[in-house]
């Protein structure tokens, strides 16, 4: 998953989900494991060197802060 956002606060976790929705992306909320946390991700993706290099175009053309979170 590409990562764009991590909140504490759900409303701010739904509100930038809907920005990158309004990007043309189908973001997804999801809980990081083990926190209190929000992830918002603009992408998902079942293979991992496609996320990785996904990742890459993302942070130059997207968000350059993005990251990726592996959930098994």
């Amino acid at each position: 998953n590409i990562i764009v956002g991590s909140f504490v606060t759900p409303e701010y976790a739904q509100s930038y989900a809907e920005y990158y929705k309004q990007q043309g992306y189908e973001p997804t909320i999801m809980k990081m494991e083990g926190t209190r946390f929000e992830l918002v991700a603009a992408e998902g993706h079942k293979n991992f060197r496609a996320a990785v290099s996904r990742l890459e175009q993302f942070q130059d053309t997207v968000q350059i802060d993005a990251w990726l979170y592996i959930r098994q």
